[in-house]
């Protein structure tokens, strides 16, 4: 048998390169992916053990009285932790090199008030869209599929509002007001993002049950930046170019 040319082999050994190149990028991903979603796990604790209690309680009073701790909870910890998940995932898109858990800490210390206003503001907005569901749905025997719009439009606006706090240095009300904005203003965005959240959830409770505990978090908060971010790319094209025909 005779031997391989010399390109032959430099061929073969490149694309052993390139293999070898790829699958340590893709391990490198899964390695981010799994130790931000511990994190994030981690500092949502309470809110996850609780809520993991309510499978175990009888009673309706039980049920209420854990309910209401949740509720305080979600802004204490859930919207930190949260908003400091998505600064991490926004270093990843804009391709900064960045230590995962350090910057996790030092975004959510440096911002915690600031999620925990915004928390508090929009757990307001869910608790009263879901109160005024269930009025809706027991008095006039509507269907449920009659609210998936309105859940899909505040879960977007909820996702847009960590990007955004992630994302610029603004006031509360900026934040909640840009966040509207773009929610209502770029329904194709709205649109997308809501569907490949609705998949990664889906496929995490009823297919791949393992993306819970090791991706789903970063996976939403990824996918939710990065769309946002295209999204703002876009807009300031457009801006730089209004203004370079303002000026020709």
């Amino acid at each position: 048998m005779k031997n391989k040319s010399p390109i032959a082999k430099h061929l073969l050994g490149g694309m052993i390169m390139n293999l070898w190149g790829n699958l340590y990028r893709v391990c490198e991903w899964i390695t981010r992916f799994a130790s931000l979603n511990l994190i994030w796990l981690l500092f949502n604790l309470p809110v996850i053990l609780l809520t993991i209690n309510l499978f175990n309680v009888h009673s309706l009073s039980q049920v209420t009285q854990t309910l209401m701790i949740i509720g305080i909870l979600i802004p204490l910890v859930f919207f930190p932790a949260t908003t400091a998940m998505f600064a991490v995932v926004r270093k990843w898109v804009i391709k900064e090199d960045i230590s995962t858990f350090k910057m996790y800490l030092t975004y959510y210390k440096e911002n915690y008030v600031r999620s925990l206003n915004g928390g508090i503001l929009i757990l307001f907005f869910w608790v009263s869209f879901i109160l005024y569901s269930y009025t809706f749905y027991q008095h006039m025997d509507l269907s449920l599929l009659i609210f998936i719009l309105p859940f899909a439009v505040l879960t977007i606006f909820t996702l847009h509002f960590f990007s955004i706090t992630a994302h610029f240095d603004v006031r509360l009300l900026a934040s909640l007001k840009h966040a509207f904005f773009i929610t209502i203003g770029s329904p194709l965005l709205t649109l997308g993002i809501s569907l490949i959240t609705g998949l990664i959830l889906f496929l995490s409770i009823k297919t791949i049950t393992f993306l819970i505990p090791f991706f789903v978090g970063p996976l939403i908060a990824y996918s939710s930046f990065l769309g946002f971010y295209a999204h703002l790319m876009k807009v300031e094209a457009r801006k730089v170019k209004f203004q370079e025909g303002l000026y020709s």
